[in-house]
């Protein structure tokens, strides 16, 4: 059983953070809600990469595995990854409004999995939005 953290990837739907972000950048003005909540953002090719590491996994028996990057990124800090990479000009609004029981910090602890099934992510948060900003401008 695996248990996946933030997937990011092209092609995501709109609804997700880092496509949402992505589009309104385009504009010059992001508005989000919240700049403060922390993510484990793990790239898909990573995640296809475990599937394929558990088909070969030897053992006949139960398993769970965390599968994320194992680092954990804040709101801001993901758009500033991103105005870096995209270089132009970008207004950022926060309303300042937090979910009704929003978790301030998720990370994974991939270490079993990096253990057991001899995977990790190979495919960092700036590497990963860069393939995005390519397949989105």
């Amino acid at each position: 059983i695996f248990r996946p953290f933030n997937i990011y990837g092209p092609g995501q739907n709109e609804k997700f953070l880092i496509p949402s972000i992505l589009k309104q950048s385009k504009t010059g003005i992001i508005s989000l809600n919240d700049s403060e909540p922390k993510r484990d953002m793990v790239f898909i090719d990573d995640v296809v990469d475990a599937y394929i590491k558990a088909v070969e996994y030897d053992l006949n028996l139960y398993d769970v595995f965390n599968i994320g990057s194992g680092e954990s990124y804040s709101v801001s800090e993901i758009i500033n990854k991103i105005k870096n990479i995209l270089k132009f000009k970008i207004e950022i609004n926060y309303l300042n409004k937090r979910r009704k029981n929003e978790i301030m910090n998720t990370i994974s602890d991939i270490s079993k999995a990096k253990k057991s099934l001899n995977w990790e992510p190979n495919t960092s948060l700036q590497i990963g939005l860069k393939k995005m900003i390519e397949h989105e401008f």
